[in-house]
């Protein structure tokens, strides 16, 4: 889900500025990758966008659902077993699994063929799913049914695909982070899709601060909700409230419960989840919406993460944050 940056980006490239007596140049790049659009402001003169836009492609050619090329395409095709040695990949596969694991298996990446059911993959069908049809989808959806045997990969069924967009971007967002500390930038802020991870200070000396969007459903329109101070951090969010879609006077939202089946009905609007990894937080994310209200409270506090959570009360919109998070939000509206 897209946020807003605050007023506190440079908004020109290459801007100078005093930082305790010492000049630092702060370089902004924009670009567009994952279908949607980055941000990346850095300490540094060196211009390094054909660099990044490079990197970005290569983990498109890992990771990218939409092209059939990718290694996780190739692993959808894969008839039983397919050995991968694509580190991307292997990452995106650990971290998932241990997420598997940690959200009793509410996140789960081996739910493409439910999110094309819904009409939210990347392969879109024509008619709803009954019942019956997504009790069918189910026999072959679940992570435990694949496993990854050193760089063999083994599915249970040849049937088995799985999807990359809950925690894409926000590994996309480390896989940068990871360049830029690299070259030994001590300062920058990367946003991929609204996922976002910080390091050091921005251009006037101060914590990075990063709006979080009020979940309203008009995609024009965009309102900040809270402002957070982001210093050695990623945040990442997830929520319903425009990625939906109404048929038959019933409004389906983009976020799919593994173990039913079939999109979330709740009243948990947009769950926003700070910590050290932006794909983790991603990911976290995306559990907490699958969960509703009580449950991702829950999890925030047993997972020991920040967590700050917009709802809907009696047509009255809410907010809930874990203890921690309370010093992290600068400013509400």
């Amino acid at each position: 889900m897209k946020l807003i940056i605050s007023s506190l980006l440079l908004s020109v490239i290459g801007i100078f500025v005093s930082c305790s007596g010492n000049e630092k140049q702060y370089t902004q790049i924009h670009g567009y990758a994952q279908g949607t659009t980055y941000n990346i402001t850095y300490s540094s003169a060196e211009d390094l966008k054909e660099e990044i836009d490079s990197l970005l492609n290569l983990f498109n050619e890992s990771l990218s659902n939409y092209s059939e090329e990718s290694v996780i395409s190739k692993v959808n095709k894969a008839k039983d077993s397919i050995t991968v040695t694509d580190s991307l990949f292997l990452a995106f596969f650990a971290l998932s699994n241990t997420i598997y694991t940690q959200s009793d298996s509410l996140f789960d990446i081996s739910v493409a063929h439910l999110a094309n059911a819904w009409k939210f993959g990347f392969k879109q069908t024509e008619s709803m799913p009954d019942s019956a049809k997504i009790d069918s989808i189910l026999t072959f959806t679940g992570l435990n049914k694949i496993s990854l045997q050193g760089t063999l990969l083994v599915k249970q069924d040849s049937s088995i695909a799985i999807i990359s967009n809950a925690i894409a971007q926000g590994m996309a967002v480390d896989y940068i982070s990871m360049f830029l500390d690299s070259k030994q930038i001590e300062n920058y802020l990367v946003e991929i899709g609204g996922e976002v991870r910080t390091k050091g200070k921005n251009a006037q000396d101060a914590i990075w601060r990063v709006g979080i969007d009020l979940p309203i459903e008009d995609s024009t329109k965009r309102e900040i909700k809270a402002v957070v101070s982001l210093t050695n951090s990623s945040l990442a969010t997830s929520g319903n409230y425009r990625k939906f879609y109404i048929s038959g006077c019933k409004k389906y939202s983009h976020t799919i419960n593994p173990k039913t089946g079939f999109p979330v009905r709740h009243n948990l609007l947009s769950a926003t989840i700070v910590t050290n990894n932006c794909g983790k937080a991603d990911a976290y994310a995306t559990t907490c919406m699958v969960k509703g209200l009580e449950a991702a409270k829950l999890f925030i506090q047993e997972m020991n993460i920040n967590g700050y959570l917009i709802y809907e009360e009696d047509g009255i919109m809410k907010t809930w944050m874990s203890k921690e998070t309370e010093k992290l939000v600068t400013q509400e509206f």
